[in-house]
């Protein structure tokens, strides 16, 4: 009998330890490419044609791996802000677990993303979700748990982490080389005074 008890609680507890992890999916992905699901890398696909039609030209395509069961087709349109209708992107989730990301093309900006290069679709689907933005221009993007029924939503509980405009490497460099610098500048004067 206590074998029985003891064999119950351990399946107890590998069940809670189960649940809690499937309860904490997370898919963080950009539109460049660069993806995680739970941690692990899952690199988005320069795909020549749309399989779901919404683009005449490539888009940038993540597929979720074989562990999440199938997720709710529609679109999950990014707002600029709260208080804004503009449309920045569009992640269409579509069948077989694929994630298209399509992203407004910045105006005057040599440097497309990989989601920039075809736009925005043309139509969007009818099974859709509103989300605004969060942070500055250049650093924002969204982050978004579907109900059961809303694009992206499935029988495990999933969050997106979207990162709507990933900042530029050369910027993120000045920015750095600038503190350095001035965190040098400080050390010495601070050194000559003594």
């Amino acid at each position: 009998m206590k074998h029985l008890m003891k064999l119950g609680t351990l399946l107890a507890i590998a069940s809670t330890l189960a649940a809690t992890a499937l309860a904490q999916t997370t898919f963080s992905f950009d539109e460049n490419g660069n993806g995680f699901f739970s941690g692990v890398a899952v690199p988005g696909v320069l795909s020549p044609v749309d399989p779901s039609g919404g683009v005449a030209g490539p888009v940038l395509i993540y597929t979720l791996p074989a562990v999440v069961p199938p997720v709710t087709i529609g679109d999950a349109i990014l707002l600029e802000n709260a208080a804004n209708t503009n449309i920045s992107d569009v992640i269409r989730f579509w069948d077989q677990n694929r994630v298209i990301f399509y992203s407004d093309p910045e105006a005057g900006s040599g440097d497309a993303d990989l989601a920039d290069i075809s736009g925005l679709p043309a139509q969007l689907l009818s099974n859709r979700v509103l989300i605004a933005e969060t942070g500055v221009e250049g650093n924002n993007g969204a982050n978004y748990t579907p109900l059961p029924g809303q694009p992206g939503g499935s029988t495990v509980a999933m969050n997106y982490q979207i990162i709507s405009d990933v900042p530029e490497p050369g910027s993120v460099l000045l920015s750095t080389l600038g503190g350095g610098l001035f965190l040098l500048l400080r050390h010495r004067r601070q050194a000559r005074r003594i």
